[in-house]
């Protein structure tokens, strides 16, 4: 509705059309072409100028229009419109339907294209290693596209705990939901993060034509959903560059918790910074596709043996490669760009010949790599598909192709003879005129006669007084002058009828050579796919063996019950920033064993624990690892609770993040998992942490028997190693002369004999009066309690009373078979609670 500032005044033509508009789209930003710009009005300019940066101002004040109204010219609105989509707007796009030259009246417009934050307007302007997903989850199936790449997947049978990890893994820019599952989600969000929230009707899928995608009367509920979306948001026309579905297995990738993906930063570092992730660090692809690829191997690494040793096997062969050289096909990735995208933008409504030609470039630049590779199995249908699209955009776009269809010329000579006629009469008008003129002159013997052109009359034969006796009887007469007869002929009318229309007709053939060649090339999407899938993991794996020789990595030997066995071994981040000064450190850790860590702050006790969980990761996803020497086995899952966090926006404190973050580890790790605990039990008292400390590794070593890394400051605890063979006391190596103490940085047997917090503290610039009244403190209580705080009288856990059912009420039992059987994490808190209740009634 237009605002009421102007509801009493009567509107232009061109306003009623654009209120027809926006009211079809009410919660839509509406971007409306104006001529050579887009303009934004009313409540839609008052939102987006400040976030697009850009003025505010009005209609026309002299006539009382008021409408506020911002704008931007119209090949210039790819950023604004993806800065809106990524604050969580939607926006539809209003173009001109007709040429204005042409139009009778006000210029017919319409909605071309819907977006939405899963939705790219300009794919290429959003960071190249990141995937723009919309997901939908329905029954037991989480499914995803990703339109900017064709990118199409499904995960079948998962449980609610696994869907919210998948989510939380590929963090999807957009969620398809129903309105009763947004109204839910929205009020149990703690937070504001997370996708934007999309509502999904039933009459939306029932009214959408998805019979053109392969499949479409087979497919999973969670995926026609997507589709029939991508449709309605766009057209039909979008399912072509979607790719068929593929089903991924869930369960055949090791389990990174979202705790453990921020411990270790693989993507982003502890501050949110990008470039300090194990990702950014690792990264030596050539290709945007190649580095999309090396973030997935990242979030979901092998357990395969056979698969990861397929990939080291890749890493050999460049690291050997003679001809293609590694640095070879290197210099031909980096011509390539980013294929997927750059067909992704072909696809769509506003292809250019230059999005074509920069497709075609990247097409070549792989085609090239194709030849040079004569050992890789290409798929040959796709090979000769590709080659054959490439010759004919080589053929058919000019080679300095225009950025839009309507600034000139993009097609060549030599496509079409009638084309060509057009741009021969469209380019060379008055050299045909001037052609004809003195080939009638010869012909009938007039000096005088001339071929002109006016606006009343069009082209027409002039000839003077004097020579009209040999005006021959087919000239037509059109007008008489004093001096002069104008006259025309069949001849000069039907190449008046071409000039006029040449360029008309040039125009619209050139159109509809384009758009055929476009529809070819969008035809034939799986193939171009198939072949960027190929170049994807010749990308990954040479960058890896990049990787690998330019930091001397070693290749890990895996086996499924392989103990740990690392040798001179780093942290692939930290040894890049450090370089010669990073202390490399041995690590040694059989199955189903522990070690215990003890030492101060800042000596590494973390750095060497996040060093084992890295390593491990990078040899799973298949790649050599800052080693000398490397044995690893295969980890289902890794689990980490490294540093102190709260989460305010949920209500919880640092101990209870970290109890709860405690409680996942003990709860699912299994005999084949790796943990990772720092500094359990230090966000509540002394006794209450230690006691928490000591019962959760006794927990870990008797009952999960996973490999463990667990480090503390209650050194009481290196005593346990009396009661556990399985555990190993390890500490961070320290020079202490008793005045100085240097950090060593060394992983090193035997327990540490204290902390050394108070040195530390004077480290950080704490005033000296504080820390010489903590030594007095300090040696006061050690004096109290004999210089340590015991906790031997727990040294051997209690045996714990089993029960027979025999004893139990049969009552009891019950209750205990569904205590068993709850899924909690699938329970909201108020059905637990009644569920909580009935017990207690049942047992009152």
């Amino acid at each position: 509705m237009p605002d009421t500032k102007n509801s009493n005044k009567k509107l232009t033509p061109l306003m009623e059309q654009y209120w027809g508009v926006k009211s079809a789209h009410p919660d839509k930003i509406l971007f409306f072409r104006m001529g050579d710009f887009f303009e934004i009005f009313a409540d839609d300019a008052v939102l987006a100028a400040p976030l697009l940066g850009i003025a505010l101002t009005v209609r026309n004040k002299k006539s009382g229009d008021n409408t506020k109204m911002c704008g931007m010219p119209h090949h210039s609105i790819a950023g604004a419109v993806n800065k809106l989509l990524k604050a969580g707007y939607k926006v539809a796009i209003c173009d001109q339907l007709e040429d204005p030259k042409q139009a009778k009246g006000l210029v017919k417009r319409g909605i071309t294209r819907i977006l939405s934050p899963g939705m790219l307007y300009d794919p290429e302007s959003i960071d190249a290693d990141v995937s723009n997903y919309i997901a939908c989850y329905h029954s037991d199936v989480l499914s995803f596209i990703e339109t900017s790449t064709g990118e199409a997947f499904f995960y079948k049978d998962i449980s609610i705990a696994e869907k919210d990890y998948i989510l939380d893994l590929l963090r999807p820019a957009e969620l398809l939901v129903t309105k009763t599952e947004k109204e839910s989600i929205l009020a149990n969000r703690k937070t504001m993060s997370g996708p934007h929230l999309s509502e999904f009707s039933e009459d939306l899928e029932l009214t959408q034509d998805l019979s053109s995608y392969e499949g479409a009367n087979n497919l999973p509920k969670a995926f026609s959903r997507l589709l029939a979306y991508a449709v309605y948001m766009q057209d039909e026309s979008i399912l072509a560059s979607i790719r068929s579905l593929e089903e991924r297995k869930f369960r055949k990738y090791m389990k990174l918790s979202q705790a453990s993906l921020r411990h270790l930063e693989l993507f982003e570092d502890a501050k949110g910074d990008k470039k300090n992730s194990l990702f950014s660090k690792i990264n030596r692809c050539k290709t945007s596709t190649g580095a999309r690829l090396l973030k997935k191997y990242l979030a979901f690494p092998l357990m395969d043996l056979n698969e990861i040793r397929d990939r080291q096997n890749k890493l050999a062969y460049w690291l050997e490669a003679a001809k293609p050289s590694m640095e070879d096909i290197r210099n031909l990735l980096s011509e390539m760009g980013d294929p997927e995208r750059r067909l992704s933008k072909v696809a769509g409504p506003s292809c250019s010949p230059r999005d074509m030609q920069t497709l075609k470039e990247s097409l070549a630049a792989g085609l090239h790599i194709t030849s040079l590779c004569s050992n890789f199995s290409f798929p040959q249908n796709s090979v000769i598909v590709v080659d054959s699209l490439i010759k004919k955009m080589d053929q058919q776009i000019v080679e300095d192709a225009p950025v839009s269809l309507n600034k000139g010329s993009y097609i060549q000579k030599n496509v079409d003879p009638t084309l060509d006629e057009y741009i021969d009469l469209a380019e060379n008008a008055g050299k045909k005129l001037k052609e004809m003129e003195e080939s009638e002159r010869e012909k009938y013997g007039i000096p005088s006669l001339k071929i002109r052109y006016n606006n009343v009359f069009g082209y027409y034969i002039e000839v003077t007084n004097t020579h009209s006796a040999k005006v021959p009887d087919h000239y037509q007469r059109k007008q008489t002058l004093t001096n002069s007869e104008r006259y025309t002929t069949e001849d000069l009318k039907d190449l008046e009828r071409k000039i006029l229309s040449a360029k008309s007709k040039k125009e619209d053939l050139e159109l509809e050579i384009f758009k055929n060649l476009k529809s070819e090339i969008v035809e034939n999407t799986a193939h171009i796919l198939a072949m960027v899938d190929f170049w994807s993991d010749i990308d990954v794996t040479s960058s890896l063996a990049y990787l690998a020789k330019e930091r001397s990595y070693c290749k890990p030997e895996l086996a499924e019950d392989s103990d740990v066995k690392l040798s001179a071994s780093k942290h692939p981040v930290l040894e890049m920033e450090l370089g010669a000064l990073f202390v490399e450190n041995d690590i040694r850790l059989e199955r189903q064993s522990g070690i215990l860590i003890t030492g101060p702050n800042m000596a590494g006790k973390s750095t060497v624990m996040r060093q084992l969980a890295t390593l491990a990761i990078l040899a799973q996803i298949g790649s050599y690892v800052p080693a000398k020497a490397a044995s690893l086995p295969i980890f289902d899952q890794i689990f980490t609770r490294i540093g102190a966090s709260d989460s305010l926006s949920e209500g919880l404190s640092t101990f209870m993040v970290e109890m709860t973050e405690t409680a996942d580890i003990v709860n699912s790790a299994t005999k084949r998992s790796l943990v990772i605990l720092d500094e359990i039990g230090r966000g509540t008292s002394t006794y209450d942490g230690m006691s928490l400390a000591k019962a959760i590794l006794e927990y870990l070593l008797e009952k999960s028997k996973a490999m463990i890394l667990f480090s503390t400051h209650y050194h009481e605890l290196t005593s346990m190693v009396s009661d556990f063979d399985q555990l190993e006391n390890y500490h961070m190596a320290i020079r202490d002369d008793g005045k100085n103490i240097e950090f060593k940085h060394r992983f090193m047997q035997g327990s540490a004999n204290k902390s050394y917090g108070i040195h530390v503290a004077k480290l950080a610039g704490l005033p000296s009066s504080i820390t010489k009244r903590a030594e007095k403190i300090q040696k006061e209580m050690e004096l109290q309690n004999n210089g340590q705080m015991s906790l031997m009288a727990f040294a051997t856990a209690e045996p714990e009373i089993e029960v027979s059912p025999a004893e139990e009420p049969a009552e009891h039992n019950e209750l205990i078979d569904e205590l068993r059987d709850l899924r909690i994490q699938e329970m909201t808190p108020l059905d637990l609670m009644n569920r909580i209740a009935e017990w207690q009634n049942r047992l009152s």
